[in-house]
This record gives structure tokens, C-alpha cells and sequence, in this order.
């Protein structure tokens, strides 16, 4: 049998507070670094653009055809003359 003395085991509502207090400014900090996706797209863009333009210089080699990449901002469009000299 356990005997407790005047004060129970436990935290203080001062304790508390200040733990409650520094976790949300930890979160206020972090949170925004773990949802921000601008970095995610842009890599993906980066390595959807290098795949496009493998294949436009492979299918140059192969087919014999000038094949023209255009780049811009937001998007790419690969274009190939309709006859090939």
C-alpha cells in the first residue's frame, strides 16, 4: 500500500501552459515546411521536361526527323515536321 503525502505526482497547470505554448510555436514554424508542395511540382516538372526531351532525341535518332522541344514557363510541347527529307 502506497502513502502519498500532500502533494500528488503530477504536472502544474504553470507546466502545462508553457509545453502547450512552445509546441504550437514549434508548429507554427515547422508546420509550413512539411505542406509546402511548390518545391515537389517543380522538381517533378524538372524530370517530366528531361524524360520529354530524352525521347524527342531518341526519336530524332531513330526516325531521321529534325524534332523541335519548345520550353516555356508552365509547359513543353514537342513538335515534328509532317515529311521528313
Amino acid at each position: 500500500m502506497t502513502i502519498f503525502s500532500g502533494k500528488s505526482p503530477g504536472f502544474t497547470l504553470v507546466e502545462l501552459v508553457i509545453v502547450l505554448s512552445m509546441i504550437s510555436i514549434i508548429m507554427v514554424v515547422a508546420a509550413p515546411k512539411f505542406f509546402e508542395t511548390s518545391d515537389y511540382t517543380s522538381r517533378g516538372f524538372y524530370e517530366e521536361l528531361m524524360g520529354a526531351a530524352r525521347y524527342a532525341q531518341k526519336f530524332a535518332v531513330a526516325s531521321g526527323c529534325q524534332v523541335q522541344l519548345n520550353i516555356t514557363a508552365t509547359s513543353y510541347n514537342l513538335k515534328q515536321r509532317a515529311s521528313c527529307d
